[in-house]
């Protein structure tokens, strides 16, 4: 008996795999990958003329293919091996990993802080503060790749001698670089750790005249956390995602949602703790703005202009302000200075990490658009 070629065989395996998939419901979202998958399109006399019919359905069958996670995990596994140092804009180092960013132009640093030296001067009777956070790319070097380090320092560096110095600031390189043998960075994923933000905060409240010493008790929330670049790369750092809680005089608070129209008395949102991004356990992640009502005793408000490396910052603000509100340049379009007269603003504190900074636009536009209105 004649046996069938492993040509027969293959052929036979894609076909079936093909149809499971075609059979199986579609899956939204990919855990491993961080992203929304293709789905497969419905036919149109339109789209089948013009083609487009065919390029979404095989974008839809490359995405939801049956197992997809598997062999994605072992094409990138055999990246590894060849000695490939970057896997979907991922840097691989051992056992840091880190993200890919591409040059920024000078003249983009320069705008951004001509417009934020702008607002400050239009805001100058508050008290003002900056905080750029250099991610693991500024502060863990590694030799193989040197000019990810490099590129990012100089960029914090330049955008530091152009700011106003109408806002208080903080060596955030150096607060950094004098922990860096510790866990102040995921090793899997792009942000700080709880402990990297509670190190940062130490130094700004220094600068900030805070000198209450609150006391914290450590919890972990999740210590098998993959982050980003783990899935975004195949490369599997396992993390550990930590609350810092004060041991006595805790402070209440009622967090509004405004956009979302939802409230919450904590700052944690549980449902994340163990879902595919444990970090979002902070706020439950990212949103427009967020109002935060607290029980401290002071008349001071903050109005916190952030990025995601904020959330885990949040929580040591809170014996310190009686109202703050957090706005994400993301997601946000309404007027900042409405923010600030109608809530009766006393501080404006910038808070974003220097890749978010240098690579999206999005405090860029927002303060553009904050500038230039009438």
């Amino acid at each position: 008996m004649k046996k069938p070629s492993f040509a027969l065989l293959f052929f036979t395996l894609i076909l079936c795999l093909s149809i499971i998939t075609l059979l199986k419901p579609a899956q939204s979202f990919s855990d491993r990958e961080q992203r929304n998958l293709h789905q497969f399109p419905a036919a149109s006399l339109s789209s089948l003329s013009d083609g487009s019919f065919q390029a979404q359905s095989e974008q839809a069958l490359s995405d939801q293919f049956f197992l997809r996670d598997g062999f994605v995990q072992l094409q990138r596994q055999f990246q590894r091996l060849l000695g490939k140092r970057m896997i979907n804009h991922v840097w691989i180092g051992n056992p840091q990993l880190y993200q890919d960013s591409e040059p920024t132009d000078p003249k983009q640093i320069a705008q951004l802080s001509e417009v934020l030296n702008a607002f400050a001067i239009k805001n100058k009777k508050l008290r003002l503060d900056f905080l750029l956070v250099p991610t693991a790319n500024g502060v863990i070097e590694n030799s193989l790749f040197p000019m990810l380090y490099e590129s990012q320092r100089e960029y914090i560096h330049l955008f530091a001698q152009q700011l106003n110095p109408l806002y208080h600031t903080v060596d955030t390189l150096a607060v950094m670089d004098e922990k860096k043998d510790e866990s102040i960075f995921y090793q899997g994923d792009h942000h700080w750790t709880t402990y990297g933000a509670y190190t940062m905060f130490q130094a700004w409240q220094k600068e900030r005249g805070f000198n209450d010493q609150i006391k914290y008790k450590k919890s972990i929330a999740n210590d098998a956390f993959y982050g980003t670049l783990s899935n975004a790369s195949g490369i599997d750092r396992r993390d550990t995602v930590e609350i810092y809680t004060p041991t006595e005089n805790q402070i209440k608070t009622m967090v509004t949602y405004v956009q979302e129209q939802k409230r919450s008395a904590s700052l944690y949102d549980e449902s994340k703790q163990y879902g595919a991004n444990p970090y979002e356990l902070f706020l439950g992640g990212n949103f427009a703005r967020i109002d935060i009502q607290t029980t401290a005793e002071n008349d001071r408000n903050l109005l916190l202009i952030k990025d995601s490396y904020a959330n885990c910052f949040i929580p040591f603000l809170i014996p310190y302000y009686h109202k703050i509100i957090v706005i994400d340049p993301r997601f946000y379009y309404d007027s900042l200075q409405s923010v600030i007269q109608t809530d009766h603003m006393s501080d404006i504190l910038f808070l974003v990490n220097a890749h978010t900074l240098f690579q999206d636009p999005a405090l860029l536009n927002l303060m553009n658009e904050e500038m230039n209105a009438k």
